[in-house]
């Protein structure tokens, strides 16, 4: 989905705009739990973020999830350990004036441990959400870049029991190299990289004894 900047690139007294530069680059990162179990988790959008901007939200569920108004859902998977359903999900949103500092409250349909990230992405020109990408376990999501200066933003969580070794990610730009707790047994680790055209998300997932209750969303950004 291609999502154009809004912004006039003229400025008073030149004769030409200055050209836009064409790539994505990350801005920053905030992420929230829900503790043991709550209907809602909530974060705040960092002051640096720009009208225009990309608001991308890693989330993981355990029930029906009601996002903020205008944000839209990109990916989600389903993973079941010991009867007990795991959501991970990306939604996403261009910011709006009213949504710069604003606090973002996603609303679970019962009480449940959550888990929300959000990272935030500009680009002059615009961005095309060409492609996400889902695995479960250990494996890596399949997808690559497209287009230069491109990037791959992912999100891995799993369920497990209390004492259960924790799982990691590594990647090129880890945001959480190992996982955000929400209770005893849901965790979230969030990533992303810069990449150009044809080269593939490099991401490794490690895990103890409930590596088959991984659950990872992968999505491609490339500049417009």
């Amino acid at each position: 989905m291609k999502l154009p900047r809004l912004d006039s690139y003229k400025i008073d007294g030149l004769s030409s705009a200055p050209t836009p530069s064409k790539k994505v680059t990350f801005v920053d990162f905030v992420r929230a739990v829900s503790g043991d179990a709550a209907l809602s988790v909530s974060v705040v959008v960092p002051d640096e973020t720009q009208v225009g901007d990309l608001l991308l939200v890693p989330f993981f569920k355990r029930d029906t999830i009601t996002p903020p108004t205008g944000f839209s859902l990109i990916a989600e998977i389903r993973n079941v350990y010991t009867g007990l359903d795991q959501y991970t999900m990306m939604y996403y949103k261009i910011a709006e004036a009213s949504d710069l500092g604003a606090t973002l409250t996603f609303t679970c349909a019962t009480t449940q441990r959550e888990g929300i990230g959000l990272m935030v992405f500009h680009s002059d020109t615009g961005f095309d959400i060409e492609g996400y990408a889902t695995a479960t376990g250990v494996t890596t999501p399949s997808i690559s870049a497209t287009v230069d200066k491109s990037v791959i933003a992912a999100v891995s969580s799993n369920v497990v029991t209390s004492g259960d070794t924790l799982f990691t990610m590594s990647g090129e730009r880890i945001l959480q190299t190992s996982p955000v707790l929400a209770g005893s047994t849901l965790r979230i680790c969030c990533a992303f990289g810069k990449y150009n055209s044809g080269e593939a998300l490099s991401m490794t997932i490690t895990n103890g004894s409930t590596a088959t209750s991984v659950a990872s969303v992968a999505v491609l950004i490339a500049p417009l």
